[in-house]
């Protein structure tokens, strides 16, 4: 998710509403991986999901809004393939 957010949009470095959204990312990629892997469960990785991206709609301003942008459209769309997965029963 980062790295095509990284790519999609260049950004100037030690930006803070960039690095912002950097650790914002990592965490929900760390919080979010560590989810999948350990249940597949959709609707128990979902609100990590939500919750990154509402983080992200604070620091989308100024330099680094084309960059966390492309993020947010990524997130939107694990969100989208994750949603006919919600109150399945994890595989």
């Amino acid at each position: 998710m980062l790295l095509l957010a990284q790519r999609d949009t260049p950004v100037r470095k030690n930006y803070k509403n960039f690095e912002m959204a950097i650790g914002i990312v990592h965490g929900v990629q760390k919080t979010f991986g560590d989810t999948w892997e350990a249940t597949r469960d959709a609707n128990t990785a979902m609100p990590e999901l939500e919750s990154a991206r509402a983080k992200l709609t604070l620091v989308h301003a100024g330099e680094a809004a084309p960059s966390v942008a492309a993020a947010i459209k990524h997130i939107d769309e694990i969100i989208n393939a994750l949603k006919r997965h919600l109150d399945a029963p994890p595989s």
